[in-house]
């Protein structure tokens, strides 16, 4: 979230609001006699300007604060100087302006690459756990593709071997068409799930988006006994599609890994008037939320406020990175939105993600 001074001053009001400042600075230097206090209020519209414009529009600040300064000392100053003094005067401000302008400069393209690695270093993370993921669901996507692989091999034999006549082998061909079609959606699920998808966003319907990660999930909670229902409403959202992908499937593992002898996990997307004060909210906005609920034995109590923390896991070593929920938790963060939990010993463990309409 934006601090409050981007909320007053930001990169399209910067260069009129730092005008504005030098000229009040100028008029307070012709109306006192405080000059040094004025030059030292020259600096505010300079480092305005260079923070939220760059380095030349932060000269061009400089050129104006030493003008407005030099036409205040020669055609409104009451003050008798001579033109020498005012001479050494300006070249002074002006080395102080530069100086200050490259100082501004400098920490500002310091802070943005630092924060350009530290959104690459994220970036890498969540592809690490996307990647993380894909593996748990490799050997029931490899179970997934055996049964269309068998019809298929079944069907190109009977055509082979001419053990059908040619109405039959019509129809065994249009068999083999839709196993393929089926292995075909299936492998570009994966795909897409371990997919770097950048940052762009797109509307996207958020049921058919459960629908279809709990189609990659399906053959993994059958294994557990688990057995997953989905229900709700077509709902759209602007988001990214592969990383609302992995905060769901993220959620739907550790639900399916809670419930080791089995039980139902219940994913449901509807609206709801929620106030999220980590995004801002000042009062009631409509959010869509994603509930996904399990009938696990619950989270302790004393455990339930840390396990969005980084690197924070109750699985034993080897068994999990604590990577997974923080992950999840910054990336609905970074869609405007928010992830919450709730849980209660022997009733099961709820998740709602908010995101905005």
């Amino acid at each position: 979230m934006r601090s409050r001074l981007y909320g007053l001053v930001n990169e399209r009001n910067a260069l009129p609001v730092g005008v504005g400042a030098a000229l009040l600075a100028a008029l307070g230097d012709a109306l006192t006699a405080a000059e040094i206090a004025f030059t030292l209020i020259y600096l505010l519209p300079i480092a305005l300007v260079t923070w939220f414009r760059g380095r030349k529009y932060g000269l061009a600040m400089v050129v104006f604060c030493v003008a407005s300064s030099a036409f205040t000392g020669l055609f409104i100053d009451p003050r008798r100087v001579t033109l020498l003094a005012l001479f050494w005067n300006l070249v002074g401000e002006a080395l102080i302006f530069l100086l200050f302008s490259y100082t501004m400069a400098s920490l500002r393209l310091r802070i943005d690459n630092e924060m350009n690695l530290r959104l690459s270093a994220l970036e890498e993370l969540r592809h690490a756990e996307r990647l993380n993921t894909i593996g748990k669901l490799a050997s029931g996507v490899a179970h997934e593709l055996g049964t269309p692989l068998n019809v298929i091999a079944g069907r190109a034999e009977l055509i082979y071997t001419g053990r059908i006549d040619l109405a039959g082998a019509k129809g065994s061909a249009s068999i083999i068409g839709e196993q393929a079609d089926r292995m075909s959606r299936i492998i570009r699920g994966l795909l897409d799930f371990g997919h770097r998808s950048g940052t762009e966003t797109h509307p996207e319907n958020l049921l058919q988006l459960a629908e279809e990660t709990i189609e990659l999930l399906r053959v993994l909670a059958k294994k557990a006994g688990v057995e997953i229902v989905v229900s709700g409403r077509d709902i759209k959202s602007q988001v990214n599609r592969s990383e609302i992908q992995q905060v769901l499937s993220n959620l739907l593992t550790n639900a399916i890994q809670a419930m080791p002898t089995g039980g139902r996990i219940e994913v449901s997307v509807d609206e709801e008037q929620a106030v999220l004060r980590e995004t801002g909210d000042k009062g009631q906005r409509c959010y869509a939320r994603i509930t996904v609920r399990d009938e696990g034995p619950g989270i302790l109590p004393q455990i339930l406020p840390k396990i969005f923390d980084p690197f924070f896991t109750t699985r034993s070593v080897g068994e999990g990175t604590g990577l997974g929920l923080s992950i999840a938790y910054g990336i609905v963060r970074d869609h405007g939105g928010s992830l919450r939990v709730q849980s209660a010993l022997g009733e099961g463990t709820t998740f709602h993600v908010f995101l905005p309409r």
